[in-house]
């Protein structure tokens, strides 16, 4: 019996299904629950943010045949983690074999999503307003630790200015030691 991962689409042959069925290729698990076949639903994003979806597994893959699909989108299951369309083995063999460079493409979209959110938000919604909310938020308060830290060594300095050069003898001082006591031990 054909069987397809619930989590990345690849398709195996397995004799008699029983109970928990593992991935051989993405190690996830699921159960098995006979009945009638479901197809895979999946949600894509464009690269303008456009969603599509939900869309089967087989649309999407002859999407990518025809070059509807790039590589640079996302998809995801119902409420998941949006992934790479890549990143998905099915699509990404399909890529394969229209010429895409699927392992190039893979560090691109890992290069990006490196600068980028771990999940991308839809413009427009709520979920984006709260996010750029909290980085502005963030990125204030950085500012004023790093205000306080400057205001902190600079009270410090002014203070007692002759601590900071009596440190520095100390310490060299401290080293020339060491080196004496290292040439005593080397030289016998």
């Amino acid at each position: 019996m054909l069987l397809t991962c619930i989590h990345c689409a690849d398709v195996w042959e397995d004799p008699a299904p029983i109970g928990m069925l593992c991935c051989p290729t993405c190690r996830h698990e699921f159960p098995y629950e006979p009945g009638p076949v479901q197809l895979l639903r999946l949600y894509v994003q464009k690269t303008d943010g456009e969603l599509e979806g939900p869309v089967d597994a087989d649309t999407i893959r002859s999407r990518c045949y025809v070059g509807v699909y790039k590589g640079r989108e996302h998809v995801r299951i119902r409420d998941g983690m949006w992934v790479p369309i890549v990143g998905w083995p099915l699509f990404a063999e399909t890529f394969r074999l229209v010429g895409v460079d699927v392992d190039g493409l893979s560090k691109s979209v890992e290069t990006e999503r490196g600068w980028k959110s771990r999940v991308l938000l839809v413009p427009g919604t709520a979920e984006v307003a709260a996010a750029q909310k909290n980085a502005v938020e963030r990125k204030s308060s950085r500012r004023a630790e790093h205000a306080a830290v400057v205001e902190k060594i600079a009270a410090e300095d002014q203070a007692d200015p002759g601590a900071k050069v009596f440190q520095w003898v100390i310490a060299g001082a401290v080293v020339l030691a060491a080196g004496a006591i290292l040439a005593m031990i080397l030289s016998l």
